[in-house]
């Protein structure tokens, strides 16, 4: 699952993704997105966000408690140590910088595969 509110720039990470072999769903919409994670498991969700905003970080808790045994990965600009910690208050799993290579995401995935994720 991929939530980017820029539907232009989720339609092109998922492209690129899916040229890689990973299948995506994408979503733009805040609401949209909480009831897709509800309904249906996703083993790994990444969320573009802004962590400086103090409603992008209700979205991530929001998607971590409706979502407790995916990979919840933040995508952002700012990566700094504050800002892990920052997302790690929100649920999030893993932190990476925008704009985001695919080859990044990938290596996330591997470091978070080898682990069983932790029940929240």
């Amino acid at each position: 699952m991929l939530f980017d509110s820029d539907a232009r720039h989720a339609a092109c990470l998922a492209a690129q993704l899916e040229g890689e072999g990973l299948p995506v769903e994408v979503t733009a919409s805040t609401p949209a997105l909480l009831e897709l994670v509800r309904k249906k498991r996703f083993r790994t969700l990444f969320v573009v966000t802004d962590i400086d905003d103090v409603a992008s970080l209700k979205i991530l808790g929001d998607v971590r408690r409706a979502a407790p045994n995916s990979w919840l990965i933040a995508i952002s600009q700012r990566t700094d140590a504050d800002g892990l910690a920052v997302v790690r208050r929100q649920g999030v799993d893993a932190l990476v910088r925008a704009p985001v290579s695919i080859s990044d995401l990938f290596t996330q995935l591997a470091t978070l595969q080898v682990r069983s994720r932790p029940r929240s």
